[in-house]
């Protein structure tokens, strides 16, 4: 068993284009000032760690930006989830790479190419192929339930 919990920063609304070239472009991100730029205090995080392991339940948080990953590395979770919305966000990728621990790549609806793309990247970054594992989503049950109850049967 596993619980999964989201971290990010309220002051780092990103939205991430192809940032295969440049890691350093400054067009390929919006950044947005927030008051408060703590999403999750650490705090939060390890009162949710000691319940997890007082269950029995392996505690895992995805990171959303770079910030929240060197917080999540902190925390020493030893296992890395990635969104499928950062499969293309290379300096992400090689951030978490960095820390040489098992990855779970969720692909969400990307394309066979970037899915090899982010795995090699992984790989050329220290990742060995037996600590990635890839997560597959199918939209396609979740279309036909919304088609059906649009046809109310």
């Amino acid at each position: 068993p596993c619980i999964v919990y989201t971290n990010g920063t309220l002051n780092q609304i990103i939205i991430h284009h192809d940032n295969r070239n440049n890691e350093n472009d400054n067009n390929c991100s919006y950044n947005a000032a927030c008051d408060n730029p703590t999403y999750h205090s650490s705090h939060l995080h390890k009162i949710l760690i000691e319940y997890c392991a007082m269950k029995g339940v392996r505690f895992l948080s995805t990171a959303f930006d770079l910030e929240s990953i060197d917080f999540l590395g902190d925390l020493n979770l030893g296992i890395w989830k990635v969104p499928s919305g950062e499969i293309t966000n290379y300096p992400y990728l090689k951030r978490i790479a960095g820390y040489h621990e098992p990855v779970i790549l969720s692909t969400g609806m990307s394309v066979y190419g970037e899915i090899s793309d982010a795995v090699n990247l992984l790989v050329n970054n220290g990742i060995s192929k037996d600590m990635i594992t890839i997560l597959h989503c199918n939209i396609l049950l979740l279309w036909k339930m919304l088609i059906c109850m649009q046809c109310n049967f």
